[in-house]
């Protein structure tokens, strides 16, 4: 290999996200009779309707009398225990979501979950606030290519379920100030021109390989990916903890919680087998992210490698998404880092397939499009103000809520595109507390089944976001990856996908016992028959694992 070459790298990220829409069988909803089975921190609160996002739950917070009562651990125990035979039509009948880059990537998943309990209210003892995540997967990835320098250029290298008992009160403070996934979603918002499409990417996997790369960056390049990252470039010892941070949130969120919840992570670096990587940064990245890393030929073994890749999409997306690499790459290719966020969720209350309706959908005053339009009647978190609707359709696990703004103005998409330009110029401690402002609520929600895929670059975003050095030969230092000169970034490339239905007949009987309980009052209604937005938010870790919109949904 010339030593004075360049080394190209690509940026990667693929996202696979399963939404599904599958509950608990009737017999576990008919035992949840009795709010006092499950505990909460102030019965005052909750009965004036409360935030229940306000407070979280864990079983270790069970008092020794919760602790006797059998008929929650018993729930629990029949949820948490299904075997994997037992899951197989439970798995097909979810809904997916997946963004991934496109260029070369890999994924390491392990099965481990997480679970939160939210309180119960005694207006609404079945509204647990759960999720189920395991079929969600993000996976960013970057590559490194060599290509000879022109002659006239000077080129410079620059656990246990809901045991957050682990994380300590530091550690938790550490990881609400440093990772803060809300105000980087939103500053992705501002800089970007999505027209009239359907979009869905995963900020997680954006912030693990942006944390990646400032790992092995110095000077210009890791001044910029610490801004946008929202770390002090002059305080050495921000970036570092960090790095300890991200450790402890990829802990906690891929711990293992129980067989129907899963948010899992993983990352790989791939090398040419002639490009020699720095060992502390090949030991601080195994540290820090658990990226192992991984030699090729890359000249030689290029298609092997690419098979190897496109394999490892089809088993962990569960076939939908057969392949990410159309080509094998070149022999000038010295490197990829690879990052992928797996989530899978059924909602604790899911949608009844028997009434979901043909309706219309209003992209625009004068245009509509038929949609299949699900239907359910929850009691949720709810918030309201001039400008659009939320709710947090509850997903099993307590801990992760699909969140969905529906923009007020009736103008189809510019009504869209107006709410997205008020959201991303607020403050991000606005929008949580939008959030934590959200109140229990009886909801009529209609909401369409959705495929949505998106496949994009990210340069410009990023770019326009204040990381423009990474991009170019002469500009980029990551002499702490590798003491070669001139490697760079040469692409961002980002896809995702995010699929919503509703479950059969298990779902069903479910549905039909819950809608009995809460057909009381006249329901608020929530009819996203219009341009919404929407996001995946792990409510304990302040943690936005997908962020989307959707202008024109299809289900094919």
């Amino acid at each position: 290999m010339d030593l004075t070459a360049l080394q190209k790298c690509i940026v990667l990220m693929f996202s696979f996200l399963y939404c599904c829409v599958h509950g608990a069988n009737s017999e576990l909803q008919n035992e949840i009779k009795d709010p006092d089975t499950l505990k909460w921190p102030n019965k005052e609160e909750s009965s004036r309707g409360e935030n229940i996002l306000k407070y979280p739950l864990l079983p270790s917070e069970f008092s020794s009398e919760d602790e006797n009562r059998t008929t929650s651990r018993e729930l629990e125990s029949k949820a948490w225990n299904r075997s994997p035979e037992d899951n197989i039509e439970f798995r097909e009948s979810k809904s997916q979501s997946s963004t991934s880059p496109n260029v070369y990537f890999t994924k390491v998943q392990t099965k481990e979950h997480v679970a939160i309990h939210y309180p119960n209210v005694p207006s609404n003892p079945n509204n647990r606030l759960q999720l189920d995540p395991e079929d969600a997967a993000t996976l960013a990835s970057v590559i490194a290519t060599t290509s000879k320098p022109s002659e006239s250029t000077n080129y410079n290298f620059f656990t246990d379920f809901g045991d957050l008992q682990k994380l300590s009160h530091a550690a938790n403070n550490s990881r609400n100030e440093l990772i803060k996934s809300m105000e980087i979603t939103l500053d992705i918002v501002k800089h970007s021109f999505w027209g009239d499409q359907n979009v869905i990417f995963s900020p997680l996997s954006l912030i693990n390989i942006l944390a990646l790369l400032m790992l092995g960056a110095q000077g210009r390049t890791f001044n910029e990916l610490a801004s946008v990252l929202r770390l002090d470039p002059l305080d050495s010892t921000k970036a570092l903890k960090f790095h300890q941070s991200y450790q402890k949130l990829r802990g906690y969120l891929s711990h293992k919680t129980g067989k129907d919840i899963s948010i899992e992570m993983a990352n790989q670096i791939f090398a040419d087998k002639h490009f020699p990587l720095d060992n502390a940064y090949v030991k601080e990245s195994l540290e820090f992210y658990d990226t192992p890393v991984k030699s090729y030929n890359f000249g030689s073994d290029g298609k092997y490698f690419q098979d190897q890749v496109n394999q490892w999409v089809r088993v962990k997306t569960r076939g939908k998404i057969q392949s990410i690499i159309d080509k094998a790459p070149s022999a000038d290719t010295s490197m990829a880092l690879v990052n992928a966020v797996h989530f899978k969720g059924n909602w604790e209350i899911p949608f009844l397939e028997k009434i979901t309706r043909t309706a219309s959908f209003y992209v625009k005053p004068n245009e509509t499009i038929d949609v299949e339009m699900m239907t359910n009647v929850l009691t949720i978190p709810y918030f309201e103000n001039d400008d659009y609707q939320m709710i947090a359709i509850p997903y099993k696990g307590n801990q992760t809520g699909f969140f969905a703004c529906l923009p007020k103005a009736s103008n189809g998409i510019e009504g869209l595109k107006q709410l997205e330009k008020r959201l991303s110029i607020l403050q991000p401690k606005d929008l949580e507390i939008r959030v934590r402002q959200m109140m229990l609520k009886k909801v009529a929600v209609k909401i369409p089944k959705m495929k949505i895929d998106t496949d994009g670059h990210m340069e410009e975003i990023l770019t326009n976001m204040g990381i423009p050095s990474m991009f170019h030969a002469q500009w980029a230092n990551f002499s702490k990856i590798s003491q070669h000169d001139g490697l760079f970034v040469s692409a961002v490339h980002h896809r995702a996908m995010i699929e919503v239905n509703e479950r059969g007949t298990e779902a069903a009987a479910v549905t039909l016992g819950a809608g009995d309980r809460i057909i009381e009052d006249p329901p608020t209604p929530f009819i996203a028959n219009k341009p919404f937005m929407f996001f995946i938010y792990h409510i304990r870790a302040k943690c936005i694992l997908f962020w989307g919109r959707v202008t024109r949904p299809e289900w094919t």
